[in-house]
Order: structure tokens, then sequence, then C-alpha cells
């Protein structure tokens, strides 16, 4: 088993000569390079550019456009909806107005019928009657 508490990595720079130590300031000084570049542009892309400026305004543009059309589109939708229910609503209530109407036009008529009687007056007797209701 090897205990790792007890390892102990190499510090100093190894290589052949002058060529070796070269080398190894040149990957520091490159590392350095790097890192500074890197916060360049991290600090730079929070700082914008015209050209980016102009290309998020673009974009917000197009958004803006694009929600606009779509609630004028929802909007027409409804309006056309409306439209139609209203014009339902218009022939229902014409159509219970006309009912109205022509039932109140209409004539009533009442007939009262008796029932038919014969009265046989050629009879010595006077008082006698037949129903013939049939």
């Amino acid at each position: 088993m090897i205990n790792l508490s007890h390892f102990r990595y190499a510090t100093t720079k190894v290589g052949f000569g002058s060529a070796g130590a070269s080398a190894a300031s040149d990957a520091s000084s490159n590392t350095s390079k790097i890192s500074s570049a890197m916060a360049t542009a991290v600090s730079g892309a929070s700082s914008s550019s015209p050209f980016e400026s102009a290309s998020q305004d673009s974009i917000s543009g197009g958004a803006t456009l694009a929600a606009n059309a779509a609630i004028a589109r929802v909007n027409a939708q409804k309006k056309k909806q409306s439209t139609a229910l209203l014009k339902q609503i218009d022939s229902a209530q014409a159509a219970m107005d006309q009912a109205k109407t022509e039932a109140a036009l209409k004539q009533k008529y009442y007939v009262y019928t008796l029932p038919a009687v014969i009265v046989d007056v050629s009879s010595t007797d006077t008082g006698t009657t037949t129903d013939t209701t049939a």
C-alpha cells in the first residue's frame, strides 16, 4: 500500500541544460499570456460593441414585431368569432320575434255549438221533444 501523504512532487524545473530551462520559462510565459487574453476576452464581452448592441436591438425589435403580429392575429380571430356569435344571436332573436308576430296575428275562433234538438210540432202531444245528438 502506498501512503500518498508522504509523496512529494517535484517543485523544481526539470530540463536538459539551458534549452530545457528556456522551454519551461516559455511555457510559463505562454500560460500567463493565455490567462491575460482570457481575462481581456471576458472583460471585453461585458462591454458591448456598437455591432453587438445593433444586433441585440435588431433581435429585440424582431421579437417585438412578432409579438405584435401574434396579438393582432388573436384579436382579429376574437373579433371574427364574436361577430359570428352576434349574428347567431340576432338570427335567433328574429326567429322568436317572427313567431310571436305570427301567433298574435292568427285569429282565434271560438265555436260554441248547441246540441241539435228536433221538436215535432205535428203531433198532438206538444210537450215531447226528441233529442237526436249524434
